[in-house]
C-alpha cells in the first residue's frame, strides 16, 4: 500500500510537471446554494471533468459516472488521472466542511497536491467515513484522483457498472447538517432492518419447531423454508447496504443474494399453492420446472430484463391457480390469500410514494417496507393458528360420531341381549344350576384377581418397609459399636468421654423407637387396607364421626410433633339426619383427607415462617338434595395437576 501510495504521488508530480497540451481548464465555483437539503456537495454530478490515460499527454473531457471500455488500455484496465478544478466561498470556507469518499476500485485522492484518501483494487467500502478538510475561500483548487479500474466479476461485470446508483456520490463534500443527518438515517434504517430480520428469526423459529414435532407435515416444512429464506434475503442485503465490506467480499455477498432472492421466490410459490390445496397436474408440474430452469439461468446471467419476465410468469402463474381455486378456499386458507392481497397493497403504496417523490427512507416508506416484509409471515402465523383450530375441531367432531356410534350399537346389543336372555330363560331352566356355579366360578376368579392386585400391593408395601428397618439394623450395629468404645474408654477412667458416648447412644434409641413406629405405621396402613370390610351399614352421624376423625388426626400430629399447630373450623350442618353408611370406611376416608390437610398446612407453614402465614383447616358438612357432601378445605401447598391425576391410586404419596 505505502508502495501504491509513492507511485501514485510520483505520478501526481509528474502530471503538473508536464506541458498542458490541451485545453483551458475550467473552475466550478461553489456557493452554499450548491448544496442539498441534506447538506452534500456533489462533484460527480457536475461537468469540467477532465480525464488522462496513464502515460498519456492530453486531457480529454469525461463523465465520471461512465468510465467504460472507451477510455481502457490494451489490457482492459482504466488507469489513469481524473481531474477537477473548483472554488469556494467565503461562507462555505468558513464551515467545517468534510469530504466523503466511497468507490470501489484503487484510487488515490489529492487536493491541491495533498493526499486526503488512497485504497488499494480490494477496497472495504464504507458508508459513514468522513475525512476533515479546510479548503481556502476563493481560490482556485485541483481535485486530483487516481484511479485503477479493471473488468471484475462473473460473468461480466465490466468497470463497476452495477454501482454506478453508488458511484453518482463517490466524491463529495459535507457539511455538519450533512453528517448528522446521515447518523439519525443510520440509526433508523437499521432500526428497521433489525426489526424486520429479528420478527422474521423469530417466525422462523416458531414454525421450525412446529415442523419438528410435526415432521410429516409438508406445508409447515414449506412455511419454515419461506420464512428462513426470507430472513436470510433481508440479512444479506444488510450486509451489502449497511456493513463495511470488501469489494470482492461484496460482489459474493451479492451472488448469494441472488441464489437466494429465486430460491425464496420458488419456496414463496410452492408455499402458497400447497397452503390453498392446489393439486398439480402434469402441465403445472412442467410449468414449475420451467420456473427453476428459469431461475438458475437468471442466478447465472443476471439480466434484467429477464428477471422482470420471469417474476411475470411467477404472478401469472400463481394467480392462475388462485382463481381456479378460489370456490375451494375456506377457513384458515384465506390467511393466505389475505396475506398475498396485503403483500400487493403495501407494494403498490410503495410504489406510489416513490414515484410522487417520498425519500424511500421516509418513516412511511420504511413502515410501507415493513407490511411488504411481514404482512405474509404474519398471515402465516394466523393461517397455522386456525389451522390447528379447525383440525382439533375436526378430531372433536370424529370423536362424537364414534362415541355416537358407540351408543347406537351398545343399545343394539343390550337390546339383543335382552332377547337373548328371555329366550334362554325360557327355554333352559334345567341349566339354572349350571349358571349357579358359573357365578361361583366367577367370584372364584374374581377373588383370585383381586388376590394377585394384593401381591403386587404388599410387593411395594414391602420395599417401603425395608427402608425403615434399615434403619432400625444400621442404628442397632452403631450402638453396639459405640457400646464397644464405651467400654474401651472407660478402662482408663475418661469419664467426660464415656458421657458423651452414653447420649450417642442414647439418641440412636429415639432414632430406632422412631424408624421402628414407622414400619408399624406402614404394616398397620397395609393390614387395614388388605383386609375385607364386612360391608355392614349403621345409622350414623355424619357430623359427630367427622368431629371425631379431626380431633383425632389433629392430636394424632401433635404428639408426633410437638412444633405442629393449625387452627381448624368445623361448619356442621346441624340439621343433618343419621344415614346409613359402613361407618369404618367412611371414618377412614375422612381421617385421610384431614390428615393431608393438615400435612399440607406445616409443610406451607415450614417454608412461609416470616410472612405472618396461619394454617388453618375447615371442615364442612351439608346436604343437597338427597345427598350429604363432606368437604375438607386447606390453605396450604395445594395440589398440583401432577398430583392429582394420581389420587386414587393405591399406596401413592407425596410425603417423605
Amino acid at each position: 500500500m505505502k508502495s501504491f501510495g509513492f507511485i501514485s504521488g510520483f505520478f501526481f508530480i509528474t502530471c503538473l510537471l508536464l506541458p498542458k497540451n490541451g485545453n483551458a481548464q475550467q473552475v466550478t465555483h461553489f456557493s452554499q446554494k450548491d448544496f442539498t437539503d441534506k447538506g452534500e456537495l456533489l462533484f460527480f454530478s457536475k461537468g469540467g471533468w477532465e480525464f488522462k490515460p496513464k502515460g498519456g499527454e492530453n486531457w480529454q473531457k469525461v463523465d465520471p459516472l461512465k468510465l467504460d471500455v472507451s477510455i481502457a488500455n490494451s489490457d482492459g484496465e482504466i488507469d489513469g488521472l481524473l481531474r477537477f478544478n473548483f472554488s469556494i466561498d467565503s461562507i462555505t470556507a468558513s464551515e467545517p466542511l468534510s469530504i466523503r469518499i466511497t468507490y470501489f476500485g484503487a484510487a488515490s485522492v489529492y487536493i491541491d497536491d495533498a493526499l486526503v484518501f488512497q485504497q488499494g483494487k480490494d477496497p472495504v467500502i464504507t458508508y459513514s467515513k468522513f475525512k476533515k478538510i479546510k479548503v481556502r475561500a476563493n481560490q482556485q483548487h485541483c481535485l486530483l484522483i487516481h484511479i485503477q479500474d479493471s473488468k471484475m466479476g462473473f460473468p461480466y461485470y465490466s468497470y463497476r457498472q452495477d454501482f454506478n446508483p453508488i458511484k453518482a456520490g463517490t466524491i463529495r463534500f459535507v457539511n455538519q447538517h450533512y453528517q448528522n443527518y446521515i447518523q439519525s438515517l443510520d440509526r433508523k434504517i437499521r432500526f428497521f432492518y433489525h426489526l424486520w430480520i429479528i420478527s422474521l428469526a423469530l417466525f422462523s423459529l416458531l414454525f421450525g419447531i412446529l415442523f419438528f414435532v410435526n415432521g410429516r407435515n409438508i406445508n409447515l416444512l414449506l412455511i419454515t423454508a419461506t420464512n428462513l429464506l426470507l430472513c436470510t434475503l433481508l440479512s444479506l442485503v444488510y450486509t451489502m447496504n449497511m456493513t463495511d465490506i470488501s469489494t470482492s467480499f461484496y460482489i459474493g455477498i451479492g451472488y448469494l443474494n441472488r441464489i437466494v432472492y429465486w430460491s425464496f421466490a420458488l419456496a414463496l410459490l410452492s408455499t402458497i399453492l400447497n397452503l390453498i390445496g392446489v393439486v398439480f397436474e402434469k402441465r403445472s408440474k412442467g410449468i414449475m420446472l420451467l420456473l427453476v430452469m428459469a431461475c438458475v439461468v437468471q442466478i447465472i446471467i443476471d439480466v434484467l430484463g429477464f428477471g422482470v419476465v420471469i417474476l411475470l410468469f411467477f404472478l401469472v402463474f400463481m394467480f392462475y391457480h388462485i382463481f381456479c381455486q378460489f370456490k375451494f378456499i375456506k377457513g384458515a386458507q384465506w390467511f393466505v390469500v389475505g396475506g398475498i392481497v396485503f403483500v400487493i397493497i403495501f407494494s403498490i403504496l410503495f410504489s406510489i410514494l416513490e414515484f410522487s417523490g417520498v425519500n424511500i427512507n421516509s418513516n412511511l416508506s420504511l413502515l410501507t417496507a415493513t407490511g411488504i416484509a411481514l404482512s405474509f409471515p404474519v398471515s402465516l402465523f394466523f393461517y397455522l393458528a386456525f389451522r390447528f383450530r379447525e383440525i382439533n375441531q375436526e378430531v372433536v367432531a370424529n370423536a362424537e360420531e364414534v362415541v355416537r356410534l358407540s351408543d347406537e350399537k351398545r343399545l343394539q346389543a343390550e337390546s339383543q341381549q335382552e332377547l337373548l336372555q328371555k329366550e334362554v330363560a325360557r327355554q333352559t331352566l334345567e341349566l339354572r344350576d349350571s349358571l349357579q356355579e358359573l357365578k361361583a366360578t366367577q367370584a372364584q376368579l374374581i377373588h383370585s384377581e383381586k388376590m394377585a392386585s394384593l401381591g403386587e400391593l404388599t410387593a411395594g408395601i414391602a420395599h417401603e418397609i425395608q427402608n425403615p428397618l434399615n434403619f432400625v439394623n444400621n442404628f442397632a450395629e452403631v450402638n453396639t459399636e459405640l457400646v464397644e468404645e464405651l467400654k474401651k474408654e472407660i478402662e482408663p477412667a475418661g469419664i467426660p468421654i464415656a458421657n458423651e458416648l452414653i447420649e450417642d447412644i442414647k439418641a440412636n434409641s429415639e432414632k430406632i423407637t422412631f424408624h421402628g413406629k414407622r414400619a408399624d405405621a406402614i404394616v398397620k396402613s397395609m393390614l387395614q387396607h388388605s383386609r375385607k370390610s364386612s360391608g355392614q351399614k349403621e345409622l350414623t352421624d355424619i357430623n359427630a364421626l367427622c368431629d371425631e376423625y379431626l380431633r383425632l388426626s389433629y392430636h394424632g400430629l401433635r404428639a408426633k410433633d410437638k412444633s405442629f399447630n393449625a387452627e381448624f373450623d368445623t361448619q356442621y350442618d346441624t340439621t343433618l339426619a343419621p344415614i346409613s353408611v359402613v361407618p369404618q370406611d367412611i371414618g377412614r376416608v375422612i381421617l385421610n383427607l384431614i390428615n393431608n390437610a393438615f400435612y399440607a398446612v406445616n409443610e406451607r407453614q415450614k417454608k412461609d415462617k416470616d410472612s405472618g402465614y396461619k394454617p388453618r383447616v375447615t371442615l364442612t358438612t351439608r346436604q343437597e338434595g338427597n345427598q350429604v357432601v363432606i368437604e375438607v378445605a386447606d390453605n396450604g401447598t395445594g395440589m398440583p395437576d401432577q398430583v392429582k391425576e394420581k389420587i386414587f391410586q393405591p399406596f401413592f404419596t407425596t410425603k417423605p
